[in-house]
């Protein structure tokens, strides 16, 4: 049996790079972005997704444990990251 991938997706921001994930048939069960304008465009753009909203650092705990929760046992196989680029985006 097939079964559909699934991934979550870390420094969401609005989910423009799961546009990719998603056309792809994977599905992002949970994501996480920091500031709160952005997570909420996320989940306007993905309201099936779980969104948690907060820095990384201090929702690691969180992620992990609804991660394992949304996934029922099944295998993770993808985490997607796009951390941004501060020290770039001044160039």
């Amino acid at each position: 049996m097939n079964r559909k991938l699934t991934a979550i997706s870390l420094f969401a921001s609005s989910g423009i790079g799961d546009i990719a994930l998603e056309a792809e048939g994977i599905n992002v069960i949970l994501a996480n972005e920091l500031i709160f304008e952005r997570s909420q465009l996320f989940k306007h753009n993905y309201p099936d997704c779980k969104m948690l909203n907060g820095d990384i650092w201090e929702s690691k705990s969180q992620i992990i444990k609804l991660t394992n929760l949304l996934l029922d046992g099944e295998e993770l196989d993808i985490v997607f990251a796009t951390p941004p680029c501060q020290g770039m985006s001044k160039n």
